[in-house]
């Protein structure tokens, strides 16, 4: 086992090497980054009112109160009457009403840059595999005891840490921009979507893409491969409920579980995450075990 564990840590550093010389993973981060401040900023200001700053929300009964202060200073409530199926969290009425807006819409603006990240991620990594064989380090690399299991597992891991060491000190930056653009925002809550939703995500879509990519040795094959695993990817991003469970956060879906208290309802939006993995995981897994039988006949 320590040696395997040693064989995996030198696939590791050895594609981390090759990774940061060829900037790829750089480049899809920044799309991400990009995608978060260009695109979803503009959503954002799309989706929300333009009434003033949101004050508190009042609710009593069937009675519904937002309280917007205008720019002049003035304060405005605009009463509706909830109906009986209603999807408003009733928790709002005892929140801190604009760290909780603020936090919402600073999630709303992960969606075009998690649609970016998944989209680029396999196009630009299938070619992990590949790139062994044109600069002929194969030939070496099978000349060694290393199992195939142990390659394999030590290419997926690299480039998924390589992403968390990226996505990591794109989070700061994102956390610096959000509290400048949205004031006060929930730093729990964005620390944990990051490592609960982010990450887990990378994880599996960068999974697919590396392993593949190794049912082929040419890079331009490995492209088009790349491409029809766009689909693979967005369904994990559907299925995974990070994307979609981001509007749980403040509406109540049908169906959905109403919760007490805003904390309660944070934990049970990464539970419903983390639940939602199970089957991504199952994927992984299934198609890493058959790139090792492919792999072992291969090159047999």
């Amino acid at each position: 086992m320590q040696m395997t564990l040693a064989q995996i840590g030198g696939v590791i550093r050895y594609e981390a090497l090759m990774q940061f010389r060829r900037r790829t993973l750089i480049l899809i981060v920044g799309l991400f980054v990009g995608g978060m401040i260009l695109l979803g900023s503009g959503m954002t200001r799309a989706l929300t009112m333009q009434s003033g700053t949101l004050v508190d929300i009042e609710i009593e009964g069937d009675q519904y109160s937002v309280i917007y202060e205008t720019p002049e200073g003035e304060r405005q409530i605009y009463t509706t009457v909830l109906p009986p199926d209603s999807g408003t969290p009733r928790w709002l009425a005892d929140a801190d009403v604009p760290l909780v807006v603020n936090t919402f819409e600073f999630l709303i603006t992960f969606m075009p840059g998690m649609i970016l990240l998944v989209v680029a991620i396999p196009p630009l990594i299938t070619e992990v595999i590949p790139l062994d064989y044109r600069f002929k380090m194969n030939e070496m690399i099978w000349t060694k005891p290393l199992p195939k299991a142990a390659y394999l597992i030590g290419k997926v891991l690299s480039v998924w840490l390589g992403f968390a060491v990226l996505l990591t000190l794109a989070a700061v930056i994102l956390t610096i921009y959000g509290t400048t653009q949205y004031g006060r925002i929930d730093i729990s809550a964005i620390a944990r979507f990051w490592l609960v939703g982010i990450l887990p995500l990378t994880l599996f879509v960068s999974g697919y893409a590396v392993l593949l990519g190794g049912l082929t040795r040419s890079r331009r094959v490995a492209l088009f491969i790349g491409l029809a695993a766009i689909g693979l990817s967005l369904w994990a991003l559907i299925t995974s409920t990070v994307f979609f469970g981001v509007t749980s956060f403040m509406i109540v879906m049908p169906g959905g579980v109403v919760y007490d208290t805003y904390e309660a309802n944070v934990i049970g939006m990464f539970n419903d995450m983390i639940t939602s993995y199970l089957p991504l995981m199952g994927m992984l897994i299934g198609i890493g075990v058959f790139m090792w039988a492919y792999t072992r006949v291969r090159n047999a």
